[in-house]
């Protein structure tokens, strides 16, 4: 497509507009009574030529200025084109943030065949939101809602909905959600999943983790991690948020959620090659050092981000507030000589520290010994005097800590080193 071109048909549609003569233009208007605002359908064959033959759609904001026919000139600076790739060439919604639905109580959010109606919402960010709701059978459900974004190649949500029918098709693990359902709308994709108690993150906001509650985090969680590396993935964004508890008679398990920056590493038996300059990806705080360095990542950079999420959970990582991310790499290297004791303090120096060790002599192209890693964690577990920490309970499950049935994790909200980009596969 002719950026030019496009600039150009865009312009005279301006002008038409401006002037009042939409149907000159061969436009089909109509009311968009959702939205509250007034559509304009394109189907100019001067658009139609330069979108590939798309369906283009502009919302204006319906004001009394426009009602009279003149269009305030700082209105044509909030007007947004998505674009139609030529791998997706269906109809989208241009929108902004305030003309997005509000998904309120008591609404309705709809996929092809099912009405869901919305209880509450969980939680929300510059991406998406995600939403607590029940189907025509009275079953509670989450719904993830992700905005679409006129530069995507592929929404994030299409990359978790694969891992995880994937996941349900080779694995029989019991530490992932369960895909129900989906949908794409004009301003938005949505998946609806089984619903999962809250993430750690939340739980270590109101108190810390023992050290046996947190070791036997990392057990569950590399349980999980193993399954989506046997698939040829990696997570790429490790973190607490990442992690949830299980509802009521599943309060013993952890679920590995949030797959919308993770990557395919491996196609059968082929590796993908490694790109010199890789963007970092995930979350600065939890970060592998590779990231940092903006090397390619593999499966050794998830157990990595596994270890700075379980010692944060349970003593806080000395570099959390820290926002830069050179500053947040010099706090990590120091981890690996002078800070050591310090930074494990009482959870496992000395397997954990191994742990790291390994980690760091591992190269893109080594294979990992995942038998090993499920060995030093029971050993952190025997140097902290929990003989078997598969039997151990959790913190939550003694002392209640845990309130919030209704939660799931929430997307990331855009910050510095978030999960901002989509995941990239073998052909990237």
């Amino acid at each position: 497509m002719q950026s030019g071109g496009f600039t150009v048909a865009f312009r005279r549609l301006f002008v038409a507009l401006k002037a009042q003569r939409v149907h000159r233009c061969n436009c089909v208007q109509r009311n968009e009574k959702r939205m509250g605002k007034q559509t304009l359908r394109l189907r100019g064959d001067r658009l139609k030529q330069c979108m590939h033959n798309a369906t283009v759609h502009i919302i204006l904001a319906y004001d009394d200025e426009y009602a009279k026919g003149s269009i305030p000139r700082t209105m044509a600076a909030t007007w947004k084109v998505e674009t139609p790739t030529r791998k997706s060439p269906c109809n989208y919604l241009l929108h902004t943030a305030e003309s997005r639905p509000q998904f309120k109580e008591g609404t309705f959010i709809e996929s092809k065949t099912v009405r869901y109606m919305i209880r509450s919402k969980i939680g929300e960010s510059n991406y998406g939101v995600v939403l607590a709701v029940e189907n025509e059978h009275g079953n509670r459900l989450a719904v993830k809602v992700e905005w679409r974004d006129p530069n995507e190649v592929e929404p994030k949500l299409s990359v978790e909905i694969t891992i995880l029918r994937t996941l349900r098709q080779r694995s029989f693990s019991p530490h992932f959600i369960d895909y129900i359902d989906r949908s794409s709308k004009p301003i938005f994709h949505m998946m609806v999943t089984s619903l999962v108690g809250p993430s750690l993150d939340r739980l270590a906001e109101e108190k810390l983790l023992s050290c046996c509650s947190a070791l036997k985090v990392m057990q569950q969680a590399h349980e999980a991690i193993r399954e989506v590396h046997k698939i040829g993935y990696i997570h790429r964004d490790l973190r607490p948020s990442c992690l949830c508890i299980g509802l009521h008679s599943k309060k013993n398990l952890i679920y590995l959620v949030n797959f919308g920056n993770a990557a395919i590493y491996q196609k059968g038996r082929k590796l993908r090659e490694p790109r010199s300059v890789v963007p970092m990806k995930g979350h600065i705080t939890y970060a592998s050092l590779s990231s940092h360095n903006r090397k390619e990542q593999s499966p050794k950079d998830d157990y990595e981000m596994l270890l700075y999420t379980v010692v944060d959970l349970s003593n806080t990582l000395p570099w959390k507030s820290i926002k830069n991310s050179n500053e947040v790499r010099t706090h990590k290297e120091d981890v690996r000589t002078i800070n050591r004791a310090n930074f494990f303090n009482k959870l496992a120096v000395k397997a954990l520290g191994q742990l790291l060790d390994y980690l760091d002599a591992l190269s893109y192209f080594d294979t990992i010994d995942e038998d090993f890693i499920a060995k030093i964690i029971n050993e952190a577990g025997n140097e902290i005097g929990e003989k078997n920490l598969k039997a151990a309970l959790f913190d939550w499950e003694v002392d209640g800590t845990m309130r919030r049935d209704d939660a799931i994790a929430v997307p990331g909200d855009g910050t510095l080193g978030e999960s901002v980009s989509s995941a990239e596969t073998m052909d990237k």
